[in-house]
């Protein structure tokens, strides 16, 4: 009763439902032996009739047990299990209302739900990645493609110009030839260098015909050759010497034939070598260097076309010289008749060979045009086409094979209204060049072309007509405007994404071995998981962003760098502190880049560990063997232990208070026959955390005791602790009287345990087994369980030779986990116990065992594990600041939320150690104290009342401050407390805002009410002058004396003035605070110096010298407003100067402060401290007979105070001077 009572009163589960009753028959009611959970005083008190047959404490003693569907003692419909307590006359009822029960069920479909619709979702989502990224290789490819067709045509094109604008220089002069070719050779190879030779007919020495402009110009070298010897020249001689064109693209790598460049010559980096032939001979040599990118053959093919077409030139232009000088001999040659016949056919056979040469290069002229990929075409003015080539059809839509020749162009055009304008180009400049056109074909498809065209002429100069070339670029147009909105969408998509993305670049050493990686790019996930920024670690290493990463992310990511296999894991980073879900891929197979998509499991792994270890202290504490238990953890510290393990040895109560094994050890160690082997064994197993334990000790009283240790290890192999099993087996040493009692002990556990025990033949077949075997089994009479060995109930049958290997190796099994099936096929989740008979020769006769249901068990953790994730993810969801955590002696964090560090404007990093929290938070130091004394004294009052903090100011160097509000619930036999917090700044600002509005609306009204009442004193006064001097006026009219009239209307005239001076003062000061412009930045000295000009009369009149002191900052202010302020406190300095011979007034600022102070100082009559608050009031005059209207302060300080500053005045006293202070903006 002592061991069980406890656990009867206590509901390890979640549920506010579930109940344990102790219940007992008394006559014919049944009495409640234990306090209920949901109705006082009931042990021994309740009873209930045997006929309410309903009720599952009254079934339990009619000998039902199992699960059973009733109503309990409040009329509730419950779930319970009814057991009767072996060895007494008590039975045991567990029960749950079943709604309860059922939610757990509910709240797993709705899970199971979310899950799949999320699966789904995620699928589909995977699925259009996958469509995207492959539609995005697809559109780069293509516009890879077209980039490089276009560019491939823009080469043709230019080139295909070129040689007809060389066909046209017919006139041109042999330098504009070179010229022309050099300049058209470093475009079409992007070379900002080049030269043109020829070489001498034995091919001995280079003669340089012309240089690019750009060499001469950079060129120092002295007396620069232009004949070279081909046998001393340098590498680019190779392209004679081996008789092929030679590509260098990198001039300072060592080289056979390479001479160096001598003194002064314009550095080379890269060059290409072209030697043009005429039949085997070398006739020209062109060559182009420092292109910015290597040379390909492309450029190689460009230059080699090029020069072929100047030498074709050339030779046409040598056999056109030729054939003139023929003709030339051959007139003189008749005329003089001194030519042999033999002379006169040779010269006839070299104009033929002559004639022949210039055929054939025209017609690899025309050949190539033909060929072109793009449109050629040559027409007259009037549009007649003269010539075109295949392209020419197949782009505007014409048959292949038709000849178009002595028809007009077609009308390919649009928009018509477009021709005037390209042919109003081309006939201003002559030319055109890559002119877009949407046009469209003979059959009225639209499409896009690049044209270029120039005007042909005549010898003598004449325009003659149009020759052109055009190319189809529509589908180039198109392919460009997908790729760029397909970039714009998986951009979108990119950034959107939920989980971290980042690209990475492989880095490798000098071997070609994968040592790091680089950051590329990364989304607006992976920033708000790390708290990196893409523009702080774009270019730089993993090394340089996060020191200290672990060499496992290194190598993980080598592997998909180096192989291309993706990979998938889960790994620990340390510098973030966080464990990461990781997918890696490599996108192209030939790319040194990779990908890497992020997930944040560092919550999930956490509480797995948790769990798992939650799990084994469950299953442990919830054995129910005979055997003495003891359970220690990895230091040694007792984690629980059963009664028969205090009853076994006898140990005091107090003994186990201390909570660890060493004043264990030392008392049972004392019974003990031979306590060093003991003890020696025990440190052995504590050294050796993996191996387990079997044994025999003798006490010192006689009795003897087996002892069995084991591990404790998670699933992931983490070592818990140690659980320690002793059994007294003196009986077994006993002579047959115990041992005959011993079986009747074992025969009632056999009969009345609530495991299955069996005993079995080697082979599995049934010996004996208990009722417990037919009900968990489901079989309703022995002979039909008897008839099915055990093996035949394995789900598995592969786990019954892991159970023999396991039984003949250790000599035992002990809780084996094993899954059964019942008679109706429900797999039931069970622990095996089992030992070997053996014979006397040592070969096993049968095994006697245990089967445990744990089914219930399982399903139990499963729910406390869901109930878990459950709650946790409500407190994560909350939208303010939770954590469960320690106050006193220091802070220590069990769990916080997200908002909870959002709130404190901290991190999770800051709060790692053990009592930062108040210095992570509170920067001020006696502030700190202050709020830390408060919270300890009002948490230790228990107080709920007190445990409730509002508007408490977080002030931070260079940070806005910020307010909270805080509450924190004790947690009931714990140390510690649940901390709630708010964010209250924008409430708290609120209410000062709505303060300050109140303070200054009762300031306007206090000025209001001293304005009226001055107002109506002020201007009543002049109004009785005018009045009382105005009948004054009348009396004395009547004594017709001038001089006295004269003095009434002079009195009447000052009274009127005052009036209008004070109704213009105040006019002005109800215009304050509408700005007259707006605020500019400027110079504070240029406004004081404006000031000073403006009284430059009264100042000298005065004799009053001005000290402008030098370096005033800016200020961003109304310039008029500003200026109307100085003008009146300088006004007011020079009016109260006194009678000092040498009146002086400083204008300064002292910028010692956060923000400048501004003071026009005077060493005048003074003030009396007294009145210093009081001279800026409306209407205010110390001295009435000082003239004035007591408005002027009163201007200044409303100018000031609406530009946001502040004015104060100083004075040490009468006699003293003054001084003006007041602030002014900086900046807007």
């Amino acid at each position: 009763a002592d061991f069980l009572y406890p656990l009867v009163q206590s509901w390890p589960v979640p549920s506010d439902t579930s109940e344990t009753l102790l219940v007992q028959k008394d006559g014919d009611h049944v009495l409640f032996l234990n306090e209920l959970r949901h109705q006082q005083d009931t042990a021994l008190n309740l009873t209930i009739p045997l006929t309410e047959s309903y009720v599952p404490a009254v079934m339990a003693v009619l000998g039902t047990t199992g699960p059973y569907i009733g109503k309990d003692y409040r009329g509730n419909e419950v779930i319970s299990v009814l057991e009767p307590v072996p060895g007494s006359p008590w039975f045991m009822v567990a029960k749950v209302d079943t709604g309860d029960a059922f939610s757990v069920w509910r709240t797993r479909s709705l899970l199971i739900t979310m899950i799949v619709t999320i699966v789904l979702i995620s699928g589909i989502i995977a699925i259009l990645l996958l469509w995207q990224r492959r539609q995005k290789y697809y559109y780069r490819s293509l516009y890879a493609a077209e980039a490089k067709h276009r560019e491939d045509e823009e080469k043709n094109r230019e080139r295909m110009e070129t040689l007809l604008r060389l066909a046209e220089m017919g006139g041109a002069t042999e330098q504009e030839l070179s010229d022309f070719v050099l300049d058209a050779a470093c475009r079409l190879t992007a070379s900002p260098l080049a030269f043109i030779g020829t070489m001498t007919a034995d091919e001995s020495v280079f003669d340089i015909t012309s240089w690019s402009k750009s060499v001469m110009k950079d060129c120092a070298v002295a007396q620069s050759p232009i004949h070279f010897p081909i046998a001393k020249a340098g590498i680019w001689a190779e392209a004679v010497r081996q008789r092929k064109s030679l590509m260098v693209n990198d001039y300072a790598a060592p080289a056979p034939g390479k001479k160096g460049l001598p003194p002064g010559h314009v550095p080379v980096t890269r060059f290409i070598s072209v030697p043009i032939f005429e039949e085997q001979r070398i006739v020209m040599v062109c060559a182009v260097a420092n292109k910015d990118a290597d040379y390909t053959q492309a450029d190689v093919d460009n230059l080699m076309l090029l020069m072929q077409g100047v030498w074709n030139k050339v030779r046409k232009r040598n056999a056109e010289e030729a054939l003139r000088q023929k003709t030339t001999d051959l007139e003189a040659a008749y005329e003089e008749i001194t030519a042999s016949g033999e002379e006169l056919q040779a010269n006839y056979d070299e104009l033929v060979r002559i004639q022949r040469a210039l055929g054939e290069s025209e017609a690899k002229f025309r050949e190539t045009v033909k060929l072109l990929d793009e449109g050629y075409y040559r027409c007259t003015l009037d549009g007649v086409l003269i010539e075109h080539n295949l392209a020419f059809n197949r782009i505007l839509g014409f048959d292949a094979d038709r000849d178009l020749k002595g028809s007009l162009l077609p009308d390919f055009w649009q928009n018509p209204s477009d021709r005037s304008g390209y042919l109003e180009e081309l006939m201003d400049k002559g030319y055109i060049r890559n002119f877009t056109i949407p046009a469209k074909t003979v059959t009225g498809r639209p499409m896009i072309v690049l044209a270029s065209a120039h005007l042909t002429r005549t010898g003598s100069g004449e325009i003659e007509g149009i020759e052109g070339t055009f190319s189809d670029i529509t589908d180039l147009r198109l392919a460009e405007e997908t790729v760029r909105t397909n970039e714009r969408e998986l951009n979108a998509l990119f950034q959107s994404m939920i989980n971290a993305f980042v690209l990475f670049e492989s880095v490798f050493d000098e071997s070609g071995r994968f040592v790091s990686y680089r950051f590329v790019r990364i989304n607006d996930a992976y920033e708000r998981i790390t708290g990196v920024k893409n523009d702080e670690v774009r270019g730089r290493t993993v090394h340089e962003v996060w020191p200290g990463t672990e060499e496992s992310w290194v190598r993980a990511y080598g592997e998909v760098a180096v192989t291309g296999v993706p990979a998938r894991f889960d790994m620990y980073h340390e510098p973030t502190k966080k464990f990461y879900h990781c997918n890696v891929y490599r996108p192209q197979k030939s790319s040194d880049r990779f990908c890497v998509v992020f997930e944040d499991i560092t919550d999930r792994m956490r509480a797995e560990e948790e769990i798992r270890f939650k799990n084994v202290i469950l299953a442990t504490q919830q054995e129910s063997s005979p055997d003495a238990i003891l359970i220690v953890d990895d230091h040694g510290k007792v984690l629980t232990y059963n009664r028969n393990f205090v009853n076994i040895w006898n140990v005091p109560a107090d003994l186990l208070a201390t909570g660890t094994d060493e004043p264990l050890l030392r008392y049972v160690t004392s019974q003990l026959a031979d306590p060093d082997v003991f003890l020696s064994r025990v440190l052995y197993l504590y050294d050796h955390k993996d191996e387990k334990s079997f044994e025999e000790l003798l006490l010192k009283d006689g009795r003897v005791f087996e002892r069995y240790s084991a591990p404790m290890t998670g699933e992931t192999g983490r070592y818990y602790g140690r659980v320690w099993y002793f059994r007294d087996i003196t009986g077994r040493k006993q002579a047959e009287e115990a041992l005959r009692e011993s079986e009747e002990r074992y025969r009632e556990f056999f009969t009345t345990s609530r495991d299955s025990v069996f005993i079995t033949t080697p082979g599995g077949e049934w010996i004996d087994f208990n009722d417990t075997a037919l009900e968990m089994f489901g079989y309703s009479s022995r002979e039909d369980l008897m008839a099915l060995p055990l093996p035949q109930l394995y789900e598995d049958p592969a786990y019954r030779a892991v159970f023999l290997e396991q039984i003949e190796r250790e000599g035992y099994v002990k809780e084996f986990p094993i899954r059964l099936k019942t008679k109706d096929g429900t797999v039931l989740d069970t622990l095996i116990t089992a030992v070997p008979i053996r014979n006397p020769g040592g070969s096993v006769r049968a095994y006697v065992g245990s089967i445990r249901n744990v089914t219930a068990m399982k399903r139990a953790v499963q729910a406390l594990r869901e109930q878990e994730e459950f709650t946790r993810t409500v407190l994560d969801n909350l939208p303010i600041g939770i954590a469960v955590n320690s106050v006193d002696p220091g802070v220590r964090f069990e769990y916080l939320n997200e908002n909870f560090v959002k709130i404190y404007r901290i991190s999770r990093e800051d709060l790692a150690d053990p009592d930062t929290f108040w210095e992570a938070v509170y920067k001020d130091p006696v502030f700190r104290e202050s709020i830390k004394n408060r919270v300890l004294e009002d948490s230790a009052s228990g107080d709920p009342a007190r445990m409730h903090w509002t508007d408490i100011p977080v002030e931070r160097p260079g940070e806005p401050v910020f307010y909270i509000d805080a509450r924190n619930v004790r947690i009931p036999y714990k140390d510690l407390v649940i901390s709630m917090v708010w964010d209250v700044t924008e409430r708290k600002q609120a209410a000062e805002t709505r303060e300050h509005l109140i303070r200054q609306l009762e300031q306007k009204n206090a000025e209001l009410e001293r304005f009226t009442y001055t107002v109506s004193h002020d201007l009543k006064s002049p109004l009785i002058t005018i009045k009382g001097f105005a009948g004054l006026l009348e009396g004395d009219a009547q004594s017709d004396d001038p001089l006295l009239l004269k003095k009434d209307v002079g009195r009447i005239i000052t009274a009127a003035d005052t009036m209008q001076q004070l109704l213009s003062d105040v006019l002005e000061l109800s215009r304050v605070g509408k700005i007259a412009s707006p605020s500019q930045k400027i110079p504070f000295a240029t406004i004081a110096r404006e000031a000073v000009e403006l009284l430059a009369g009264p100042l000298t009149e005065r004799g009053v010298t001005v000290d402008i002191a030098p370096d005033l900052p800016e200020v961003f202010v109304d310039h008029a407003r500003i200026r109307e302020a100085l003008v009146n406190l300088l006004e007011n300095a020079i009016k109260f100067s006194g009678d000092r011979p040498d009146p002086v007034i400083r204008i300064g600022a002292d910028c010692t402060g956060e923000m400048p102070v501004f003071f026009i100082a005077d060493n005048g009559i003074g003030i009396d401290p007294r009145y210093l608050e009081r001279i800026f009031n409306l209407f205010e005059r110390l001295d009435v007979a000082t003239y004035g209207t007591g408005v002027g302060l009163t201007i200044v300080r409303r100018i000031i105070e609406v530009h946001g500053g502040k004015i104060r005045a100083e004075s040490e006293g009468v006699g003293k001077g003054a001084t003006f202070r007041f602030t002014l903006p900086g900046k807007e």
